[in-house]
């Protein structure tokens, strides 16, 4: 008897079905959810996917489906979206479709072009585009939950990833679901799917789910349903070891097995398998076959029509038997048909003989040339591509991939336009001189590729595309495209953070002449005054860009006009002129926002909300910086502009205490996985947030990938400074004043342009250092260490005499860096000095160095014997330190308040054991000084009385091994013992630690 091709009984996918459900009812309850569901082919994603879209609309849900094409790496961008905007048309009346695509009609044109014509692209037009589809999911989702789902997620151009991973960051409260689905069996090492997922793994809304090949009982249930009856337990066993649990095989293999006994004998190869399958249908049907594969999974009728030989009656014989015979599914439409699985038209595609493989590319790349109307408008020009390049017609090939790129281009799916640019760039030399565009040579080519590899954010690719096209271009012939060309080369540099950036400019400049257009000059010279700036070379770079500036208003160039007057701006913020540096940046960002370039408008919001940080403007900051990321995003540019302006946001966000929220920022920042200098800031942000937190190995860590990374940039203050600044924190944390000291000694030479930005919280560390270091040399009786810190103490003071301080901020680390120094010499006005520094962090109002001020400055209270000042100050910085949740700043001020008895809270008046307690602690600092003990002697001789080792007692008081080991040595010559057992038997014999143990 027949055998049905597939079982009509769900099996084997309970769990999987319900984490699905899961899903959908969380995003019904306004928790949108997107699952990505991996499987190999064959094992049953799809077929899960039907019954869940089942369920899903039996529950009153809006289901839209798409799926992804083979074609999507060559140029098909957008192909799943397409689809399901296509499905919503045709389940929906024509009036309530029109009143719904309306809002956002023109931008969705781009993706179904039977919505009306396409204006020409705008500069931000892509993040308009993603905005649409957003706010069209939104309002589907206001009426009934939506179910978008896509499947083969591995044949997704890059625009469609980015445009899902878009939806995934920023559905917020709409009832969306998405289910995404890829074969995990064709990502080889390099698949583009590969990083996506791992990026998509970092989404707090995102779910990854695997499927897994059927059991042995699943297989028997799937089995029953094609056969109709139980099936026999040896057939099971067969089966089941023979598809190793996939479901396509088992279907496919009992397909063979019952209908041809032959079939029993077939090899394991899925290939020969599907194919012999195929063979019980007549030769016109396979030729059908054969030829409908060279379209895809799925073939229009009226283009197969076009491509096939067989009259009207014989092609709708030949598609019954495909129909009937289970390797073609009729589309609910009628418009078209699809493989029952893609692995059956892979073999048949592989199945062609080489000349016929090429004719069948040519007829449909014919067909489609005289009757566009045979395809969508979406799919056309990529799809002619295909087939002239599968055909190996460079002639006509090359043609074709150029209008696939501007296809690709005008709906910003700028990866797809690169690669349809690179296969131009493969067939050019195939193509006959007098046969190419007059008005493009290969140079030019090349160095639009570059364009769209760096639009595309391939920073390594679009390099070696514009050096390829330097190759061709002579400096002697065509000097102004030559210098044109070295500049995009720069910029893709600077983002890469090499080395050559500047000297690349300088080059570029060289070649300009007083005849070169006005447009070239100001490029250029823009360029190089942007990185002169960021060298802190100001006096060239504001002569340079006052230049550009004139040139671009020559040119009628507003965008390169608007970028120049950004360089100025900052310049005027960097020599101390803050407040009108701040008003020409916001004037360059309203005029940057007029339909400019977007990368002018992001660097016109980096700058910006630089300025205002670093006038403590925080909360302006944060805000024109997030709104900057959120436009880097929409445009493509998340993991470079994107990624700074993040770094501007989290900057703002620690200035204001705001850790949870920086934290949240920086790793939906990181999850993009920004290279080069963007990546290099959010890394050393990270650190700076752990190792105020505590997390000294997650800090350790972030500042190893933030040294490898600058490792590879040229030296600039920008980067090099805070990142020694973080260094030296940790070497601080580690009672490691002479590492912190070694780490900040380009900050204490004082050689070359300085930055106050960065100088001044570096010379902070290196203040506090040296003030240890003073502390420590007084503690040990040391005079060498004293003459050491005194050296480094007048070394800051060199440094901090040349900084300017003109913003608050600056002033604030000015009034530290004096405490510092006053901590240094054991100075009488020490108290002083940090009140100021307190006063002086309270106008800014961040409360990190505020709490530590206080820190200092109740410590200092307390040696003066102000006991009163001392814990008031002791109580504000363990409050603000424990709201953080700075865990070693808390530790030290608790510390404090134990060794100078100051209480942290208020409450009722100590008696009984509270009062033996606090009298015990007493007794214990008064017995510990009367040997000659200070208090950090105190605290280490209490912990080996507990029988704590050296590691033990440094993670416990936030000191390193090392330094542990020095006050064990100054513990035993002091008590006159020869090793930690008679020590902590002379503190028993005193009794120090008995009362006072509960309080250790």
């Amino acid at each position: 008897m027949a055998t049905r091709a597939v079982s009509p009984v769900f099996v084997g996918r309970t769990d999987d079905l319900d984490v699905l459900l899961r899903a959908l009812d969380r995003a019904a309850s306004g928790d949108p959810a997107m699952v990505v569901l991996g499987g190999e082919a064959g094992v049953g994603k799809s077929r899960l996917l039907e019954e869940f879209a089942e369920r899903a609309r039996a529950r009153e849900a809006l289901v839209l489906v798409g799926g992804n094409v083979e074609l999507g790496e060559e140029g098909m961008a957008f192909a799943p979206l397409s689809a399901a905007l296509r499905g919503l048309l045709h389940d929906l009346p024509a009036a309530e479709s029109a009143a719904l695509l309306a809002p956002g009609r023109d931008e969705l044109a781009r993706l179904l072009p039977e919505l009306g014509p396409v204006a020409a692209p705008a500069a931000a037009g892509r993040g308009r585009l993603f905005e649409v589809f957003l706010d069209l999911l939104d309002r589907l989702a206001q009426e009934h939950p939506v179910v978008l789902m896509v499947e083969d997620m591995h044949w997704a151009d890059r625009s469609t990833r980015e445009l899902m991973a878009f939806l995934a960051r920023s559905l917020r409260a709409a009832r969306v679901l998405i289910v995404a689905t890829y074969r995990s069996d064709e990502l080889p090492r390099g698949h583009p799917l590969r990083l996506y997922l791992a990026e998509l793994d970092r989404v707090r809304t995102v779910e990854r789910h695997q499927l897994e090949r059927l059991s042995r009982a699943a297989v028997a249930d799937q089995l029953a349903g094609l056969l109709g009856r139980a099936p026999d337990p040896a057939m099971v066993e067969r089966l089941f070891e023979r598809s190793e649990g996939n479901a396509f095989f088992v279907e496919e293999l009992a397909c063979a097995e019952l209908d041809d006994a032959d079939c029993c004998r077939l090899t394991d190869s899925l290939r020969e398998l599907l194919l012999s399958r195929l063979e019980r249908l007549s030769p016109r049907t396979q030729q059908l076959l054969r030829v409908a594969s060279a379209s895809g999974r799925r073939v229009d009728y009226p283009l197969l029509a076009a491509v096939t030989d067989l009259t009207e009656e014989q092609l709708t014989d030949a598609l019954r038997e495909a129909v009937s015979g289970h390797a073609l599914i009729a589309d609910a439409d009628d418009t078209g048909f699809s493989f029952r699985h893609s692995l059956v038209r892979e073999a048949l595609h592989e199945d062609l003989l080489p000349g016929e493989h090429g004719r069948v590319h040519v007829r449909y790349a014919e067909a489609l040339e005289r009757d566009p109307g045979l395809v969508s408008p979406s799919r056309l020009a990529a799809e002619i591509a295909h087939h002239w390049h599968a055909a190996h017609d460079a002639a006509r090939g090359v043609p074709a991939a150029l209008a696939a790129a501007q296809a690709a281009r005008d709906v910003y799916a700028f990866a797809e336009q690169r690669l349809m640019l690179e296969r131009a760039l493969e067939m050019w030399d195939q193509v006959p001189a007098e046969k190419r565009p007059p008005d493009l040579d290969h140079a030019g080519l090349l160095t639009q590729a570059g364009r769209a590899a760096f639009k595309a954010g391939d920073q390594d690719r679009a390099l070696a595309l514009i050096h390829a096209a330097l190759d061709e271009v002579d400096p002697a012939v065509e000097p102004d495209r030559r210098a044109l060309l070295l500049e995009q080369g720069a910029v893709v540099l600077a983002n890469l953070g090499r080395p050559a950036e500047l000297d690349t400019l300088r080059a570029a400049a060289a070649l300009l002449t007083p005849t070169s257009p006005a447009a070239a000059r100001a490029r250029v010279l823009g360029s190089l005054a942007r990185a002169l700036m960021l060298n802190l070379q100001h006096d060239e770079a504001m002569a340079l860009a006052l230049e550009a500036a004139e040139r671009a208003q020559v040119a009628g160039e507003r965008a390169l006009a608007t970028d120049a007057e950004i360089t100025i701006a900052s310049l005027l913020v960097f020599r101390g002129s803050c407040e009108e540096g701040v008003a020409r940046l916001s004037a360059a960002l309203a005029a940057a926002e007029d339909e400019l370039d977007p990368w002018v408008m992001l660097r016109a919001r980096t700058n910006l909300s630089d300025a205002l940080e670093r006038l403590g403007r925080y909360e302006e900051s944060a805000a024109v910086a997030r709104e900057g990321a959120e436009r880097a995003n929409r445009v493509g540019r998340g993991r470079t502009s994107g990624a700074f302006l993040t770094g501007n946001v989290v900057d703002a966000l620690l200035s204001l205490g705001r850790w949870d929220e920086a934290s949240d920022v920086l790793s939906e920042a990181l999850d993009l996985r920004p290279a080069g200098v963007q990546g290099l800031t959010l890394h050393m942000q990270r650190a700076r947030l752990m190792l105020a937190r505590g997390a000294v190995g997650e800090a350790e860590h972030s500042v190893g990938i933030a040294r490898g990374l600058l490792s590879r940039q040229h030296p600039n203050p920008q980067y090099e400074t805070p990142l020694a600044t973080v260094e030296a924190d940790l070497a601080v944390l580690h009672h490691d004043p002479g590492g912190a000291l070694t780490a900040l000694e380009p900050v204490l030479a004082g050689e070359g342009a300085r930055a106050e930005r960065y100088d001044w919280p570096a010379l902070a560390t290196a203040a506090r250092a040296a003030a240890d270091l003073s502390e420590r040399a007084r503690d040990l009786r040391a005079p060498d260490a004293g003459e050491v810190a005194a050296g480094v103490a007048a070394r800051v003071r060199e440094v901090a005499g040349r900084l300017g301080a003109g913003a608050s901020p600056d002033r604030a680390w000015q009034a530290l860096v004096a405490a510092e120094m006053a901590r240094a010499q054991g100075s009488s006005d020490t108290p002083t000095a940090w009140a100021a520094a307190v006063a002086a962090w309270e106008s800014v109002g961040s409360p990190y160095p505020l709490a530590y001020s206080c820190y200092r400055g109740a410590e200092a209270a307390a040696v003066a014997g102000d006991r009163p000042s001392a814990e008031a100050a002791a109580r504000r910085a363990a409050a603000l330190a424990g709201e953080l949740g700075a865990a070693p700043l808390l530790a030290e001020v608790e510390g404090l308040a134990r060794r100078a008895r100051l209480k942290l809270a208020d409450g009722p008046a100590s008696t009984g054991a509270a009062d033996e307690a606090g009298a015990a602690q007493s007794a214990t600092v008064d017995a510990g000084a009367q040997l000659g003990l200070t208090g950090r002697e105190v605290e280490v001789l209490r912990a080996i009385t507990a029988g704590q080792s050296n590691r033990q007692i440094a993670e416990g008081l936030f000191i390193s091994v090392k330094t542990v080991s020095v006050h064990v040595s100054n513990i035993l010559a002091k008590l006159g013992v020869a090793g930690r057992g008679e020590a902590a038997a002379v503190a028993h014999r005193l009794g120090l630690f008995e009362a006072g143990r509960l309080g250790a």
